[in-house]
């Protein structure tokens, strides 16, 4: 399984440990954006008021649960893996599909973005956006436009199509977005 550390980075940190390695081959931009942004986050939250809460450790999980594609252990933080914390095939590996675009550009003035289409979305779904300095922020998918036609789409299901949307909020290039699903 993929080692999840999150809550030993308060006793990591006091043991004077100068970085962390985030492991990011075969992993998605997706992933490594997730991950790096939450342990930077946590890192960060921990060193301003010198502890974390439940709560923390707890809204840091699920946001790395968003990006996973493989179960997840604490490997041998806590003492010698056991035969629960490995995965002996591949079938419990499920993309979540979660990540449906990147930001390519932004425009202030007119407030519309273009995206890069990574999996399938539609008008009305909720859209959360994030990125390196953009606090995750929701918001409803509006009316969409393929970027090259002009047309007016109402469903993305083409990895890879630029499209363009009105944002109301200011995003940056290589700031990402992703599905929120009904039960989050």
């Amino acid at each position: 399984k993929d080692l999840q550390a999150l809550r030993f980075i308060p006793r990591l940190i006091d043991l004077n440990v100068a970085s962390f390695k985030i492991e990011g081959r075969m992993k998605s931009t997706y992933y490594l954006a997730t991950v790096v942004k939450c342990y930077r986050e946590i890192i960060d939250l921990y060193q301003k008021q010198g502890y974390l809460t439940e709560e923390n450790y707890m809204y840091f999980e699920k946001e790395i649960r968003k990006a996973e594609n493989r179960l997840t252990s604490v490997g041998f933080y806590k003492g010698l893996p056991s035969i629960e914390e490995q995965l002996y095939d591949n079938r419990s590996e499920h993309p979540t599909k979660e990540y449906v675009g990147v930001v390519l550009s932004y425009d202030e003035e007119s407030k519309i973005a273009v995206i890069e289409q990574r999996n399938y979305f539609e008008k009305g779904n909720t859209l959360e956006f994030f990125g390196p300095n953009l606090d995750n922020t929701l918001m409803v998918c509006p009316e969409f436009y393929d970027y090259n036609t002009k047309e007016e789409l109402n469903i993305a299901r083409h990895p890879l199509q630029k499209l363009t949307m009105k944002v109301d909020f200011p995003v940056k290039k290589d700031d990402m977005v992703r599905l929120v699903k009904n039960d989050e």
